[in-house]
């Protein structure tokens, strides 16, 4: 079942609670622009989309549109199939949550959005920019992207889990995340990230986050972390201590990390890592860049395991320069492109 809350004419303002019934999806949907508060909080019993798209279609059957109030009643019982954009300059998203979020399933404490774990939140505008706030959907799926320009953007539904796909041909919108920002999907199996860009940026202390948590996940070897998916059309920056991290911190194998870029920027400490620190091994990491890939300033690509379980491949494809630079960094050697098993770690005890 699904829930349809429409505004037009002024960007929708939430500094609140948002709550609905238990198992039901909820779509958010206004033209004029989506700013989430610092009080901003959700309690949704299904997954939940928030879009500046002008329509929701559902297949052949009609649209669900932000300015037309006479809704026909059978759509409000059925997954619609895509987001309509028909402006220009679609408005963006902005998240500026603090809000308490309860515990995540390791017991840490958790801020801003939240969906129920295993479900899945996903923002599409516009430009997203999340300032400081958090998306957290633990074991379930975090979507961010959206369109410059008029289109569609597919929209799949199959049960608790949203996807989207963009189309070709048609300018994408900016993702930042800025000020300690982060997205966590991180639990005791699947957690995948995507993020469709014309730019990413991750700066000041951002992070991605997904893997295996810490006292999480089962002997039983069927667990296993989704993946982070990063598709940008031009540029990729991840500056200022910001990371990518799929990790796994409890029992189960991490899921991999995947990027392809125009160009392609890590500076100033800022990393991109799978690793083990528990019993599993870690995922793979694949780059894949149009233009210039680049490392300055003590940043990294690593895979890594210090746990029961193997590292990684790193795989790094270009028609473009690489481009070291280690010259301000501290130590001096920590820039560069790692895979290892580390020395301490119970796989090497076990291999030696």
């Amino acid at each position: 079942m699904c829930f349809y809350l429409q505004q037009f004419a002024v960007e929708s303002l939430i500094d609140g609670l948002i709550r609905t019934q238990s198992g039901v999806n909820l779509f958010l949907l206004n033209p004029s622009g989506i700013i989430f508060g610092q009080n901003a909080r959700l309690d949704v019993g299904g997954s939940f989309v928030g879009s500046t798209a002008n329509a929701l279609q559902f297949g052949n059957i009609g649209f669900f549109s932000a300015t037309n109030k006479n809704i026909p009643s059978a759509l409000l019982t059925i997954n619609p199939s895509a987001l309509f954009f028909n402006q220009i300059n679609a408005a963006p998203i902005v998240n500026n949550s603090i809000a308490p979020a309860g515990r995540d399933p390791s017991r840490f404490n958790t801020f801003s959005l939240r969906v129920a774990d295993g479900q899945s939140l996903l923002l599409v505008g516009g430009d997203i920019n999340i300032n400081n706030g958090r998306l957290n959907a633990f074991g379930g799926r975090v979507e961010l992207g959206g369109l410059a320009g008029q289109g569609t953007v597919g929209l799949n539904v199959d049960d608790k889990n949203l996807s989207l796909s963009f189309p070709d041909g048609v300018t994408r919108a900016d993702v930042s995340l800025t000020n300690a920002a982060q997205v966590n999907v991180r639990a005791g199996n699947s957690g995948g990230i995507k993020i469709s860009a014309r730019n990413l940026n991750l700066l000041t202390g951002s992070t991605l986050r997904a893997g295996i948590g810490f006292n999480l996940g089962a002997v039983d070897g069927t667990n296993k972390a989704g993946d982070i998916e990063v598709n940008a059309t031009e540029s990729v920056k991840i500056q200022d201590g910001s990371f990518i991290s799929n990790a796994v911190f409890g029992i189960g194998d991490g899921g991999n990390i995947n990027i392809k870029a125009g160009s392609f920027t890590l500076a100033d400490e800022a990393f991109v890592v799978t690793s083990t620190f528990g019993d599993g091994s870690a995922g793979n990491i694949t780059l894949q860049a149009s233009g210039q890939v680049a490392f300055t300033n003590g940043s990294y690509i690593a895979t890594s395991g210090v746990g029961l379980g193997n590292a990684g491949d790193v795989k790094i494809s270009t028609a473009g320069n690489v481009i070291f630079d280690a010259q301000k960094s501290f130590p001096p050697n920590i820039t560069g492109i790692f895979s290892q098993v580390e020395p301490f770690s119970r796989t090497a005890h076990q291999f030696s």
